[in-house]
């Protein structure tokens, strides 16, 4: 299991964070895993306004699976798929509503997990997530449109223990 700390550019209109928890099940060469991740909101203002706009956030299930190039190695590509739910809502807008979309993407990247004592570790990642599709976010009554970037890049930190 691992706890950590998630910060991420691409799904949201700007850099965000928020915290992940991961389970995984198998062997030090291969593995499945299974992740809860959630971004803070970040603000988008409409445009000509400085204080119209909307904010957005994002919450996923990840599944995957990680792969070592050998026993005793500290780091392992990783492969998998999410299901989340991107959320919209309007501020002081005509109709302040909250709007969700469903988010799904393709996930690769990289972990290191090295000892630190005992069961306890370090955990580093590094990915990156293709959303398979990229629908327009429209905020109701108001001029702003929300797509979400072609790749979100991501890098986590945090405790792991085995």
């Amino acid at each position: 299991m691992s706890v950590l700390l998630l910060g991420e550019v691409g799904s949201l209109p700007a850099a965000s964070f928020g915290p992940s928890l991961w389970v995984r099940y198998g062997s030090a060469l291969r593995w499945g895993e299974l992740s809860a991740n959630g971004l803070y909101p970040r603000f988008k203002y409409e445009n000509g306004s400085n204080s119209n706009g909307a904010r957005f956030g994002l919450v996923t299930l990840q599944l995957g699976g990680c792969v070592a190039p050998g026993y005793g190695w500290p780091v392992a590509g990783c492969v998998g798929a999410e299901i989340g739910d991107l959320i919209g809502r309007g501020v002081n807008t005509d109709v302040n509503v909250t709007q969700n979309t469903t988010w799904t993407a393709f996930t690769a990247g990289l972990v290191y997990r090295g000892k630190l004592r005992g069961d306890f570790g370090l955990e580093l990642r590094l990915y990156a997530a293709v959303p398979l599709v990229r629908r327009d976010f429209d905020v109701q009554n108001s001029s702003l449109t929300f797509t979400p970037g072609t790749v979100a890049l991501r890098g986590l930190v945090g405790a792991s223990w085995r």
